[in-house]
């Protein structure tokens, strides 16, 4: 069916049928000047009903364009530079258009497919294909290969081979992964009742990593030659070492005293003194834990007097079975290293 018009501009064969321009009218605020180049937008439709065909695949092959139609059964092409093209449109359920397609100024079509009495709409198609590197082709062995909608996936062998036996005809979404590579993703139309055949290939993408925290502990050398950290790493009592009074940060030492069970932190006016509930035997009381600063013992030493600011490490020892043999004391012992 032909139409002659003053506002035809092109004529579009396709098979055994041949459909004109219709009026440009649409598009008259949107003809390009004449730089060679236009913009077409066509309608596919069945050609029974005339309702709007959505999903129908029209590629042009010499421009290496593939573009699907929308829910209004439309296409649109923009800058398409001005010559005859081989066109093909497909769609489940109806009859392959092809033919030479004339474009010689903006516009707008209808094209009408004919159902086909040959194949059923539905009637799932098989999908081989390859995964290769870009750059070299190489076949990538173990890539995720997956069509979202269906929620069936692959992975690709070692010579980067995979294969779906059954894929639903229609719009798919193919989608690869592959450590170090860009993921692909790519909108599909598979026809019904065929064998299609894909390679994917892929770029190479660095991987950002987190960058790598070396933790280091800054020892004291003074309080090594003293056992501090000998001491510490042995398990018996309980250790603060500079960082640890640091990330606490209590008012008072006793603050870090009273983490340790089984001691009692006594308080008044003139000094704080630490008790073990234990007592030295059945028959004792409790006793009190002497105190050394810098290795050295302490009498009547007021434990809140002193800043924690001022203090390297801090060591409490509870009972004679955990106390240091150079400080061995029934009840157990504190020991204090100042900053130097």
């Amino acid at each position: 069916m032909t139409r002659s018009s003053a506002l035809s501009m092109a004529v579009i064969s396709l098979g055994l049928w041949s459909w004109a321009w219709e009026g440009a009218s649409a598009l008259a605020a949107q003809e390009l000047p004449d730089t060679g180049r236009v913009s077409i937008v066509g309608r596919v439709v069945d050609g029974s009903t005339g309702e709007s065909l959505r999903g129908a695949l029209v590629h042009l092959r010499e421009l290496g364009v593939t573009t699907v139609t929308d829910a209004t059964g439309e296409f649109r092409l923009d800058t398409v530079p001005r010559g005859t093209y081989a066109m093909t449109v497909t769609l489940g359920g109806y009859r392959m258009a092809q033919g030479d397609f004339t474009i010689s100024q903006s516009g707008s079509f209808v094209l009408p497919l004919w159902q086909s009495d040959l194949l059923p709409p539905t009637a799932p198609s098989r999908v081989l294909g390859r995964v290769l590197e870009k750059e070299s082709g190489r076949p990538l062995a173990g890539a995720l290969v997956r069509f979202s909608g269906l929620g069936a996936s692959r992975i690709s062998d070692s010579e980067g081979r995979f294969e779906f036996a059954a894929v639903s005809p229609g719009p798919q979404v193919l989608t690869v992964d592959y450590l170090g590579y860009g993921t692909r993703e790519d909108s599909l139309f598979i026809p019904p009742d065929r064998t299609l055949t894909l390679d994917v290939r892929l770029d190479m993408e660095p991987i950002a990593l987190e960058g790598i925290t070396v933790a280091v502990e800054a020892r004291s050398r003074w309080l090594e030659l003293e056992g501090f950290y000998r001491r510490k790493e042995r398990g018996m009592g309980r250790q603060w070492a500079v960082e640890d009074i640091r990330e606490r940060n209590p008012f008072f030492l006793s603050d870090l005293v009273r983490l340790v069970p089984g001691l009692n932190v006594l308080r008044d006016r003139y000094a704080t003194t630490v008790l073990s509930r234990r007592g030295v035997s059945l028959m004792s009381g409790p006793c009190t834990l002497p105190v050394y600063v810098d290795g050295f013992p302490v009498q009547d030493f007021n434990l809140d007097g002193l800043d924690p600011a001022a203090v390297e490490a801090l060591e409490v020892y509870h009972g004679i079975g955990e106390t240091p043999i150079q400080y061995l004391n029934h009840c157990g012992v504190i020991l204090i290293w100042l900053k130097h």
